[in-house]
């Protein structure tokens, strides 16, 4: 988009020059401005020139509406999602997370099934997050399973949210089984808003306080 959108000027160019004499249009890109000097030479003729233009702007248009329809799915305004763009590549950090080269991610926008699966799946065996907030990111029982992998097995995990979710008792009592583990180093878990019962919430707060670094936190620092 940005690379299209940067084009613009010397679309603009094109057009104008299309509809004059192929002389002219010589005459005008025999000594093209310095911010051209990095465009293709130009196809002469007003045809050509023409349909160019027609690509240059359908590529435009659909770049736009592919952007604007991906922010939309993934429940962000245009603004949040063009930085995620920009800081992620456009694509989920599947990679960071499994070569352990992130140490915070906080989820800003929701994924399909198939590729919420993706994500946890990573994530159960990452050796290097201290932080992980999934929010609101439509995370069910399944992939709460998956993370409860890596509250057991993770060396630094400190903080993992995950309220406003589709989490039930089976998820909880992944958790709660997690929690019991040696060597758990969590504190602080987020599940508010979920669908956890209160049996299951009472077994997840006597999990919490059987690690004694976590028998000292503020009773805070577990949100159900």
């Amino acid at each position: 988009v940005v690379a299209s959108l940067e084009a613009l000027p010397w679309l603009a160019l094109e057009i104008v020059c299309g509809f004059f004499s192929t002389e002219a249009y010589d005459h005008v890109i025999a000594e093209p401005p310095a911010w051209a000097a990095s465009v293709a030479p130009l196809l002469l003729g007003r045809k050509l020139v023409i349909a160019r233009c027609a690509v240059r702007v359908y590529a435009i248009v659909l770049s736009t509406s592919q952007v604007i329809t991906g922010a939309w799915r993934a429940e962000m305004t245009l603004g949040h999602y063009l930085e995620e763009l920009s800081t992620m590549g456009a694509t989920l950090p599947v990679h960071s997370v499994r070569t352990n080269m992130l140490d915070k991610l906080r989820l800003r926008y929701s994924l399909p099934r198939a590729l919420r699966a993706h994500l946890v799946g990573a994530l159960a065996d990452n050796t290097s997050l201290r932080l992980l907030d999934l929010s609101g990111r439509r995370m069910g029982d399944d992939e709460t399973e998956q993370l409860a992998v890596l509250v057991l097995n993770s060396p630094v995990l400190r903080e993992l949210r995950l309220a406003r979710n589709h989490i039930s008792d089976r998820g909880g009592l992944a958790l709660e089984a997690a929690l019991r583990g040696d060597g758990v180093k969590l504190e602080l878990l987020d599940l508010e808003r979920n669908h956890i019962s209160d049996p299951t919430k009472d077994l997840l707060r006597k999990a919490w306080r059987t690690n004694e670094v976590r028998a000292l936190l503020h009773q805070h620092d577990l949100l159900l």
